[in-house]
């Protein structure tokens, strides 16, 4: 394969990648359930697929503060599927391209702007993680339990920082 060549699909898969995340963000911001649950869940199979930490950087290039998941968010807060969302978070601050690398300038991009966003969430959407662990429906728990072991895995600051502010009273 000629240079060339290598680069044209490179900026092909940029492209697809930067239209695939704009419908799924859209649908990820909608109101209705179904389709806020489709988009959460496919977002999440392609994170995990192989190509899934360029898409996760392609993302967070276009938002570094990930402004449309704290869109979801705030949508879904005390309301019916909430555990979506948190999953979604959750693959993206678990995902094995947002860990710090010293080697790599990309990494340590990724991995600051991630680490932000654990910390925002952390700091401000607490009391809908406690209404989740509270609350009767195990997939809810469940994914406020990921959530903050996600948070926990970002590194020593953010563990220290939820070991002395996390109520386990509420939870």
């Amino acid at each position: 394969m000629a240079e060339s060549e290598g680069a044209g699909l490179n900026l092909q898969a940029t492209v697809t990648h930067d239209a695939k995340l704009k419908e799924l963000l859209h649908r990820i911001t909608s109101l209705e359930i179904k389709l806020c649950s489709d988009a959460t869940k496919e977002f999440i199979k392609l994170l995990k697929a192989e190509d899934g930490g360029s898409l996760l950087r392609e993302y967070l290039r276009g938002s570094p503060k990930c402004s449309e998941l704290l869109e979801a968010w705030k949508l879904r807060q005390g309301k019916q599927g909430m555990h979506y969302v948190m999953d979604l978070v959750s693959t993206i601050l678990n995902h094995p391209m947002g860990k710090y690398n010293h080697a790599d300038v990309e990494s340590v991009s990724v991995s600051k702007e991630l680490d932000k966003f654990a910390r925002l969430i952390f700091a401000e959407y607490i009391g809908d993680v406690y209404k989740e662990l509270s609350s009767k429906e195990v997939k809810g728990q469940k994914a406020a339990l990921m959530l903050m072991a996600s948070v926990v895995r970002r590194g020593h600051s953010l563990a220290s920082e939820v070991a002395k502010n996390f109520d386990f009273k509420r939870a």
